[in-house]
């Protein structure tokens, strides 16, 4: 007789295949299989069998059970002994033995061979199956990877097998090395690089740990090509080939990027005025000539150029997705590309030296990438580091803006702490000699007219260059501030939601004055006479005269302007290429570069249409992300790649950037034009952002062949479709310049949680209410839906007051709104911004009975009791959407199916929303002709009926018809810290609040 556990259960004897009855009588054969040579009380079975609870009749349904299973294996197979039941079996009967008997005879292919899917796929989430699988699923990894080892030794790159293995043990070190390994043989040597920095951001996200001593040596032998390693094909007739082959696997074909892969940081100019490796997608530095605005060279240059310096004779670039600073002469020739060793945010030259600020993911910073944490010191010539000044930090609040936080003058650097503070460096000593809170620091600069720090709220500051006291501040009327740099007379900082450019004049009693431009204007430049500006929505330098406030000259770059400097008559720009479709056909259809995205999935037999999903893929929302593009690919998979008549191809991409671990505006337009302009797409499924869709929208908006259809599963700001309290009177019409629409969301809006958190107040008898806000555009506008709503529900707002993310403590604040005699209180804000130490002052100083409600800002449920101590539990938490227990059927059904398909990982809510946001697409397609403007069409006549959301539509705005909002009350700490995570909640409703209640 056979049992097999390795796979679905089954037993076999000599006549052919024994039928045992699946529910609790397989799972009592299978534990006492699991138990083996050991013998089991009936109560320990009761307790196996039923973990939750048994029935009266647990004891004696066991022996019932026992007796079937008897008269089906035969008499003596299961023993009754004094100490409980016992199964019999005889050598080779069970696979698990023999597994392991061949693992130790070296016999690996044999032994894998016995492997007929996942160990114990009947029983995967009963407990007394967990311990027994997981040993299992470890040792067959062992002999996987130790294939692994063999076959590369030999020159395989079984790339394929790894990341499967990845995708089931995603902190397992030893795998992802082999993975770096294999792309490196594969000439991808980019990608190896970019594997390793996921790794390192996963390990710290996840454990707070570096990578091991291994895979660190492994990153440093692939930057420096170590022959160790083995020969790798060479780049271009890769990236030949892989324009050609179409890989099936399983039916399916996994489509490589026709643009191939440039396995080099830096490659000279074509001859064409582009270099290849820009065409592929890569970044570039392009020098200017400053009088005329001609092109004076071009040249590829990493990955993701960020930032960039010039002295000396030699352009300084930070490449943050590379994790690499490079090193170029003014005719730029290449001479260096070094790691740091930590994620590089912004580079100054100065003092003689280099000074490149570096960061990493901080655990308290929820949503931030990379916060600068310290300022290298690095020799010019070498690149070798001299010092590393740490950045102080205090309070709860997290600063991951870091575009122009690190300037040099006169011997001094400055930089943006990660506290929102600034502070002075003496460049001879590194040592910190003083330090600015006089505003919330989102960027420093430093020239002829001195030090000047701009705040995120507008407020501009000149500080003394020794002392670092406030000397004179100006207040600029702007909606958005974006960079800052300083001439002889005057400070100069951008706006870019209004494109405007505002001067601060350098008196001790500061005038400010306005230049229009265009909307996306960024970062900026000084020279005699002229200010500089980079648009990389527009993709142009704008050149700027001083005395007419003209614009004097406009260089269209033909890519994505990320950061100028000017050096005597030459203006340097650090640039990103469009991620354009290759003019090469692949499966039926165009693909974009793999810089931006994965490679296309289709069905075996190709594609006539393609839809990709838009996500920020990098950063401390990787993991949600990840998850969600999956299960767009897990939908089209079983759907066989079809919807009604037409086969659709699939294309994960990608709009976040190293650097700040977050969605970056740039490349969400910039991705946008590229998916309008490749006429196979008819739908994109994103963004994550809101602020991502804001600078999409209109770029496919003006898509040829109609406005290509954009639907959100994560989307919330109301802006997006509707009004709203607090809204820019411009939107929603600002986002669809043709006057249609053509975004839809399967989300709830952000003001609905605070309708439903008003909703959960008036229930509770809370009529008496206090609102807070941080200040920051999120927080506001959920504060204000719940304001709004509140006051529509006939409660009393007691009071609204704004908290300073930076303080250390907020027990005046409390004091103040205890004495008010309040009964709850709405904290509107982000963990980011210090929201947990308002929690923890409000609790100290309120009683008991006082409610605190918050949005879903306050997630993970787990950070936010780590900060806020005890006095976190019992807070009201929101969520918009379902959480995955609230589900429908479908949806649970969906969980269920997708997790067990993904080696039991948890399922979060948002990956629902993307399958769901998928389904509806697909079934769009199916009905229409095919066109963008028949998909679009069709997507706003959806009707879902019993979807995995339940059943809903999309009214004329595009928002759904179905708007849950899930309130849960924090019940305990540890859990999940990952983006959005509620593990330590208890569902206390689930509400669906009218939109009237916030209404304009």
């Amino acid at each position: 007789m056979e049992f097999r556990l390795l796979g679905l259960f089954e037993v076999e004897d000599d006549h052919g295949p024994v039928r045992i009855a699946p529910g609790h009588e397989s799972a009592l054969l299978a534990l006492l299989l699991v138990h083996r040579g050991n013998a089991l009380a009936a109560d320990r079975i009761v307790e196996e069998l039923w973990p939750e609870g048994a029935p009266e009749t647990a004891t004696k349904s066991v022996q019932v059970y026992v007796s079937r299973l008897r008269k089906a294996l035969g008499a003596v197979r299961i023993e009754t002994t004094p100490a409980g039941y016992r199964i019999r079996l005889e050598p080779g009967e069970l696979d698990v033995e023999r597994f392991e008997h061949l693992a130790e005879g070296g016999e690996t292919d044999e032994a894998l061979g016995l492997w007929r899917g996942e160990v114990f796929a009947d029983f995967r989430y009963a407990p007394f199956a967990a311990a027994e699988a997981r040993r299992l699923e470890e040792l067959r990894d062992e002999l996987l990877l130790g294939r692994v080892d063999e076959r590369l030794a030999r020159g395989e790159t079984p790339i394929g097998e790894l990341e499967a293995t990845i995708t089931r043990e995603p902190l397992w070190e030893r795998p992802r090395g082999q993975l770096m390994r294999a792309l490196y043989l594969a000439g991808r040597q980019a990608d190896a690089l970019e594997l390793y920095r996921k790794t390192r951001e996963l390990l710290s996200d996840e454990l707070g740990v570096e990578p091991g001593p291994e895979l660190q040596r492994l990153e440093r032998a692939i930057l420096n090509h170590d022959p160790a390693l083995g020969p790798a094909p060479p780049p271009s007739a890769l990236a030949a080939r892989r324009g050609r082959i179409l890989l099936s696997v399983g039916g399916v074909l996994v489509v490589g990027a026709a643009a191939g892969l440039v396995a080099v940081l830096l490659s000279r100019d074509n001859g064409s005025g582009r270099s290849s490796a820009a065409a592929a997608g890569q970044g570039e530095v392009v020098a200017l000539d400053a009088a005329t605005g001609s092109v004076r060279e071009r040249i590829a240059a990493g990955r993701t150029p960020s930032a960039i310096a010039v002295g000396d004779g030699v352009v300084w670039v930070v490449d943050a997705d590379a994790r690499t600073v490079l090193r170029l002469s003014e005719s730029l020739h290449v001479l260096d590309a070094f790691s740091t060793g930590a994620t590089p945010t912004d580079v100054a030259v100065g003092a003689r030296s280099i000074w490149v600020a570096s960061g990493r993911p901080l655990a308290r910073a929820q949503f931030a990438g990379p916060v600068a944490t310290a300022v290298a010191r690095l020799d010019p010539t070498t690149g070798n580091g001299r010092s590393n000044i740490p950045l102080p930090a205090r309070g709860g609040a997290v600063s991951n803006l870091v575009d122009n936080h690190v300037a040099v003058e006169h011997g001094a650097v400055w930089a943006v702490a990660p506290d929102f503070g600034v502070v002075r460096i003496d460049a001879a000593t590194g040592r910190i000699t003083a330090r600015s809170h006089a505003v919330r620091a989102a960027a420093v600069a430093a020239g002829p007219g001195g030090v000047w720090v701009l705040s995120d709220g507008g407020a501009v500051v000149r500080l003394d260059p020794r002392t670092a006291r406030t000397v004179a501040r100006a207040n600029l009327p702007a909606s958005s501030v974006g960079s800052i740099a300083v001439g002889k007379s005057a400070a100069w900082v951008t706006s870019p939601a209004d494109g405007t450019l505002w001067r601060i004049s350098a008196g001790s009693r500061p005038t400010v004055g306005a230049v229009a431009l265009s909307r996306g204007i960024s970062d900026l430049a000084v020279a005699a006479g002229s200010v500089w500006v980079a648009n990389p929505l527009a993709g142009t330098v704008e050149k700027v005269e001083i005395g007419s406030a003209r614009v004097e000259r406009t260089i269209h770059l033909g890519s994505i302007p990320r950061s100028i400097a000017l050096d005597g008559d030459t203006l340097f720009v650090a640039a990103v290429t469009d991620p354009r479709a290759s003019t090469i056909e692949v499966a039926g259809v165009h693909p974009f570069p793999a810089s931006t995205c994965d490679p296309v999935v289709a069905g075996s037999g190709g594609a006539d249409l393609l839809i990709v999903s838009d996500l920020p893929l990098q950063g401390g929302v990787n993991v949600t992300t990840t998850q969600m593009a999956k299960a767009v690919e897990y939908v089209l998979r079983r759907r066989q790649f079809r919807a009604g008549r037409f086969r659709v191809a699939y294309q994960s991409c990608d709009d976040s950037v190293a650097q700040t671990g977050l969605f970056d505006e740039s490349k969400c337009a910039a991705n946008a034009r590229a998916y309008a302009a490749n006429r196979d797409v008819v739908a994109v499924i994103g963004t994550f952002n809101s602020p991502c869709a804001v600078d999409a929208l209109p770029e496919l908006n003006r898509a040829q062949g109609g406005p290509l259809a954009m639907i959100s599963p994560s989307n919330s700001f109301v802006g997006l479709t509707r009004a709203g309290p607090g809204i820019d009177p411009s939107l929603p019409a600002a986002l669809y310049p043709t006057g249609r629409r053509n975004f839809l969301r399967v989300s709830p809006t952000d003001d609905l949680q605070g309708a439903a958190l008003a909703l959960l107040a008036r229930d509770r008898h809370r009529r008496r209410v206090y609102v807070l806000d941080d200040g920051e555009g999120y927080g506001v506008l959920m504060a204000t839906g719940f304001e709004t709503a509140a006051r529509r529900l006939g409660l009393t707002v007691v009071g609204h007051s704004t908290w300073d993310p930076g303080s250390a403590g907020y027990t005046a604040l409390a004091d103040r709104i205890a004495r008010s005699n309040v009964q709850a209180v709405f904290v509107g804000g982000l963990l980011d911004t210090n929201a947990a130490a308002v929690v923890r002052d409000l609790r100290d100083r309120l009683e008991r009975s006082v409610d605190l409600l918050a949005p879903d800002g306050l997630t993970p449920l787990g950070l936010l009791v780590q900060q806020g101590g005890s006095g976190a539990l019992g807070t009201y938490v929101s969520l918009g959407g379902a959480v995955t227990e609230r589900l429908p059927a479908p949806g649970a059904r969906f969980v269920e199916h997708f997790a067990r398909a993904h080696g039991g990982a948890e399922v979060e809510p948002s990956t629902v929303y993307a399958a769901q946001a998928t389904e509806v697409v697909l079934a769009a397609i199916a009905r229409s002709n095919g066109s963008r403007s028949s998909v679009l069409e069709r997507l706003f006549r959806t009707h879902v009926r019993d979807g995995l959301l339940g059943t809903f539509a999309f009214d004329a705005n595009g928002d759904t018809t179905e708007s849950p909002i899930t309130i849960l009350r924090v019940s305990r700490g540890g859990g999940k810290n990952t983006v959005l995570s509620v593990e330590g909640g208890v569902v206390e409703r689930v509400a669906r609040p009218s939109a009237r209640l916030v209404a304009p």
